[in-house]
């Protein structure tokens, strides 16, 4: 005789799946295995993870509408393949005439090194 079914809660189930839980985050909060769910609750687990994202991708719609210039950036790049200027920038050089970087001293005195501090001069 087979053990009786583990009862899940699918409430619980279907607000972790939807903040997209991890089978195993899951498997833990409903106190069953992994292979139960993906068994039972495949279908029921797909559908709540996409609800998620449609919530999400709604809510990120809303504040760029609202006026958030950082969300309307970040969508615009995924949305609409919108990218950042590549600078124009071009160096040449060879084996005879390098091209060197050399770091000076702001203002403030850093020199880039990111603890303000000048680096002692190699002997």
């Amino acid at each position: 005789m087979a053990p009786p079914k583990k009862h899940i809660d699918e409430k619980l189930l279907k607000m972790l799946a939807s903040m997209q839980c991890t089978m195993e985050e899951m498997a833990a909060a409903c106190d069953c295995s992994k292979d139960t769910l993906e068994r039972r609750y495949a279908a029921f687990i797909k559908k709540a993870q996409e609800s998620g994202k449609s919530s999400l991708r709604r809510v990120q719609w809303k504040n760029a509408l609202g006026g958030n210039v950082a969300m309307q950036i970040w969508l615009g790049k995924q949305l609409l393949g919108q990218r950042e200027p590549k600078s124009q920038l071009e160096l040449s050089g060879d084996e005879e005439n390098p091209v060197q970087f050399i770091m000076l001293p702001t203002p403030e005195g850093r020199n880039g090194n990111g603890n303000g501090k000048q680096k002692a001069p190699k002997d």
